[in-house]
């Protein structure tokens, strides 16, 4: 739950001791029980979240950016986030494959972030808030070996501080 933005200190869980009985196929069929509290619409405004960070993976030379639907939930979130914590920094890194030279790369990197930091601004994140910078090929979080390693290392990453 807490990868889907729900604080910890908001989460509450209990046990109880219980005996497993398994079908004749020798499965669990009693599963998990979860309970939520009703809160009262009053409330909702007052409970703090937490946003996690996102990240965006891009088509190699593609020149027209299409926001998908979690680029467009995120920028929600995000702007309900910033206006309870305005102080909250947002960082933006554009990171590309190996192919090419480096400042190639680094000039790839920076026009993805910067394509996303528009897009926020766009949509209502105070620009003094974000911060976009090129990674170019350094830090890949997959081999750049393979095609779909490369792919994986086309990325924009959003982090808050």
């Amino acid at each position: 739950m807490v990868n889907y933005g729900i604080c910890p200190p908001r989460i509450l869980t209990s046990a109880k001791l219980c005996r497993f009985n398994y079908n004749s196929n020798g499965y669990y069929t009693n599963g998990v029980q979860l309970s939520f509290r009703k809160i009262l619409i009053k409330d909702q405004e007052n409970i703090d979240f937490k946003v996690t960070p996102l990240i965006i993976y891009s088509k190699f030379s593609s020149k027209t950016f299409i926001p998908d639907t979690a680029l467009k939930e995120y920028t929600v979130t995000l702007k309900k986030y910033l206006k309870k914590h305005p102080t909250t920094s947002v960082y933006i890194k554009g990171y590309t494959d190996n192919i090419g030279s480096r400042e190639t790369n680094h000039w790839f990197g920076m026009q993805r972030a910067e394509t996303i930091r528009q897009y926020l601004i766009k949509h209502g994140i105070p620009s003094l808030s974000i911060h976009a910078q090129s990674n170019g090929s350094k830090n890949p979080i997959a081999s750049n070996n393979t095609y779909k390693g490369r792919a994986k290392n086309r990325r924009i990453e959003i982090t808050l501080k």
